[in-house]
């Protein structure tokens, strides 16, 4: 509810428990204020006041009252109509008034006539909304009669994103009581959004409010009326409303989606003269835009699969995986992406981690490369420039690479002259030179790396043999393993003692697998052992469950069915492979 910013006499008076601060709208019948509570300010309503030039109207007074009672009966079957709070008498002026909740929001008048184009996944569940808060109004006998843009509220929901709120039921009746009455023949209402039975004068029920749902619809989903009027008079609305053909197609306000078909014709059938052509209810209305919301988000849940499976063939996983996590929990389609996304986020992942690696590579590249640049050209330099490697020393530095310092001459002659020896005619008239002493200093080295190379690679030739010394004859004993494995001291090895290590090796390797094979062996006589006590502990209370379930005195004939478990011929407890377990007489 917005503000109109005008100030009167009832701003800073208290109204039952709550002080009225601004002035929200006016209508035809009261005026509408906020309120906040004396003791709690942060406890606000919106306050309803009958207007003080009709509070003698007794008649009035009965329908404001009426209208009170019409929002507290809808507004606890429905989250989309206004609640109520509280009604009394303002006693200073003896006006009637109600407290309904405050709505922080806009009107859908602002929202149809905003000429944005909105997309059809957003107009769709907010008509909805609107069908099954008239449909509950309906189904309590009440036709609101003046159903308009204006009168529906739009408040920001944590669950749905935006809600409706129908209000306004000012001229709204009791279809039983109006009935006994007479009051539902007569025009009342707003002319633009008024059925064709309401300008005429005859008998109303809720189909009547269903043509002004079509013409709230139309102007929603197409952001245009579906006839423009010369002005807004009773005359003028009477003509289109009762002599002019209905339209025959509702054009789209969202430039990527055409209207859906269920859509289109749903509201066709509500903008019909005959009120019998017109749906039966405002849930029939729910249904065939559910319906049209539900093929709508098929058909681009399709487009995003066709996306993303478009994406992943040239191996834009990122961009495949956007795509599908677009997709709703709500989508036919949910589970296949859930799927596919399983796959594509590590593929999005490998792809990135190995694109930071190539970007990490070329870094270190660029890095070493700049590194031997320099390394390369500094040796160039040097190798050029002997004699002033030579004559300047280490401590000595010069202001350039290729021209030593001199203070007799001035900077600027010494600018130009590096300048000329940087020019490619002066380098090329200058031939290189190249000191002797590198070529000696390569020499050498090579000398000494190759001789170490050839150093280490060379064979070990022994200094020293072993000698066994025996004072007695020898016996054929053989060696331990740890000399077996151990480097040979000397440069040739017999064939006996071959053979020898080799007997050895093997039969250590046998034992250590025979060792082996006992423990495993060991290991699954165990648990066999444990499996068959388990086996035979169930097929025992089997046994004895089955002979219970025998009644008293009855003779079982055979033995009983019997209970045959299998036992492993590891288990040292029992010493037959099967053992049958019978059930056991009462």
């Amino acid at each position: 509810m917005g503000s109109t910013g005008s100030r009167d006499r009832f701003i800073g008076r208290t109204v039952g428990q709550y002080r009225l601060i601004e002035k929200i709208g006016s209508g035809g019948m009261g005026t509408v204020y906020k309120g906040t509570h004396v003791e709690i300010p942060g406890l606000v309503v919106a306050v309803k006041l009958l207007k003080l030039n009709l509070v003698d109207d007794g008649s009035l007074r009965q329908r404001f009252r009426d209208e009170a009672a019409i929002i507290a009966q809808l507004g606890e079957r429905s989250p989309n109509v206004v609640q109520i709070r509280d009604y009394g008498i303002f006693e200073e002026f003896d006006a009637p008034y109600y407290m309904m909740e405050f709505l922080k929001g806009h009107s859908l008048d602002s929202l149809s006539c905003s000429g944005q184009p909105i997309p059809l996944k957003r107009l769709i569940p907010l008509a909805c909304q609107l069908c099954n808060g008239l449909h509950v109004a309906h189904t309590q006998g009440v036709i609101h009669r003046d159903l308009k843009p204006a009168n529906i509220f739009l408040i920001p929901d944590p669950q749905l994103g935006e809600r409706i709120k129908i209000l306004d039921f000012g001229i709204a009746k009791l279809v039983s009581e109006a009935a006994a009455t007479g009051e539902t023949v007569g025009y009342v209402g707003t002319p633009r959004y008024s059925s064709p039975e309401q300008f005429l004068g005859l008998q109303l029920n809720q189909r009547s409010d269903l043509f002004s749902l079509g013409v709230i619809l139309y102007e929603l989903f197409s952001n245009t009326q579906i006839h423009k009027a010369d002005d807004e008079s009773f005359a003028s609305w009477y003509h289109i409303h009762t002599r002019m053909p209905p339209p025959q197609r509702v054009p789209s306000r969202d430039p990527n989606h055409p209207m859906p078909p269920e859509a289109e014709e749903i509201v066709l059938r509500c903008l019909a003269k005959d009120p019998q052509e017109r749906p039966s209810s405002a849930l029939d209305v729910e249904k065939h835009l559910q319906l049209a919301l539900k093929n709508l988000i098929y058909q681009a849940d399709q487009q995003l699969l066709s996306d993303a499976a478009r994406l992943a063939d040239i191996r834009d996983w990122r961009s495949a995986v956007a795509c599908m996590e677009a997709i709703t929990y709500d989508s036919p389609f949910y589970v296949e992406a859930q799927i596919a996304l399983r796959t594509w986020r590590l593929e999005a992942a490998s792809q990135q981690a190995i694109e930071q690696a190539e970007q990490r590579a070329e870094d270190e590249d660029d890095a070493a490369g700049g590194r031997a640049a320099t390394v390369v050209a500094g040796t160039a330099i040097k190798a050029a420039n002997p004699t002033r490697e030579s004559s300047a020393g280490p401590q000595s530095t010069g202001p350039t690479l290729d021209t030593p310092h001199r203070p007799d001459v001035p900077a600027a002659t010494q600018t130009t002259q590096r300048r000329a020896r940087k020019s490619p005619q002066s380098t090329s008239t200058q031939p290189t030179r190249t000191a002797p002493w590198i070529f000696v200093a390569a020499g050498v080295a090579a000398l000494v790396f190759g001789g170490g190379i050839m150093t280490l690679f060379a064979p070990k030739t022994p200094t020293t043999q072993r000698e066994v010394k025996t004072d007695g004859p020898q016996k054929a004993v053989s060696p331990p393993v740890k000399q077996i494995f151990k480097q040979p001291q000397t440069g040739t090895r017999s064939g006996t003692e071959q053979s020898q290590r080799k007997s050895v090796r093997q039969s250590t390797v046998r034992k250590a697998g025979e060792a082996v094979r006992v423990k495993k062996d060991q290991k699954v006589r165990k648990q066999t052992v444990k499996a068959d006590r388990r086996r035979l502990t169930v097929a025992k209370r089997l046994s004895t469950r089955a002979a219970r379930r025998t009644r008293p005195g009855q003779r079982r004939t055979g033995d009983g069915p019997a209970i045959s478990v299998s036992l492993n011929c590891y288990n040292p407890a029992i010493k037959a492979s099967n053992y049958r377990c019978r059930n056991r007489k009462n």
